[in-house]
């Protein structure tokens, strides 16, 4: 079943098994070439910053739960994450329900 709502409490875990699904290096790789860009550009940071939200907001949780273990229970109320936890979610959801490759002809 897609999963068609998150609750806060839900984000810790749902940020666990997406990170471990897809992989941080996806998203760590891509921050990296966008500071690379920006120091060579100031002028591209905002944009860059914005076209790339995404990316920086699952960096930041990338970090927290690296510096904490998990993500702290004061974090899951910020509003700046709620875009790559639904992102997330629904690719977990997506990721439950599709065949396994075992399965496919």
């Amino acid at each position: 079943m897609l999963l068609t709502e998150l609750g806060t409490g839900d984000i810790p875990e749902v940020y666990r098994r997406f990170a471990e699904l897809v992989g941080e290096a996806h998203w760590r790789n891509r921050i990296r070439k966008i500071k690379e860009e920006i120091r060579g550009n100031r002028f591209l940071g905002e944009f860059l910053r914005g076209e790339n939200a995404l990316c920086f907001q699952l960096e930041h949780l990338r970090e927290l739960q690296t510096r904490y273990g998990s993500i702290p229970a004061w974090e899951v109320n910020n509003r700046e994450i709620y875009h790559a936890m639904s992102f997330a979610a629904q690719v977990l959801s997506l990721a439950q329900v599709s065949p396994s490759e075992s399965t496919t002809p």
